[in-house]
């Protein structure tokens, strides 16, 4: 089960993200990866099950405006990829977690219906 760690703050989010990471290290097979936003840290030990060669997280959309993290696994994520890349998404690997900011930024909370 991978580890996910989540920092809201103003101050030294790298220094705590890699903190709460460290924490949970035995959570994943992976080193951990992390993101480093004004007032917030998103990051993730990965227990890899997916490309494992290209699955690290978080993953973005296009533009860094949307970063996703999971625990878990989506089993028909080719089919959406392949429906998210006829809307003209770039979708770069074959990572379950990759589609996640694209039906974000496609579907809002219909994503999840």
């Amino acid at each position: 089960m991978c580890g996910i760690a989540i920092i809201g703050s103003h101050r030294d989010n790298r220094k705590k993200i890699k903190k709460a990471l460290s924490e949970i290290k035995h959570r994943g097979n992976h080193p951990y990866e992390y993101e480093v936003f004004k007032g917030a840290a998103l990051g993730a030990n990965r227990l890899a099950i997916v490309d494992e060669e290209s699955g690290r997280q978080p993953k973005a959309n296009e533009e860094k405006t949307i970063y996703a993290t999971q625990n878990g696994e989506i089993f028909n994520h080719v089919k959406l990829a392949k429906r998210l890349r006829s809307l003209g998404h770039i979708i770069k690997t074959e990572n379950d977690t990759e589609i996640l900011p694209h039906l974000w930024e496609e579907y809002k909370e219909k994503m999840v219906h």
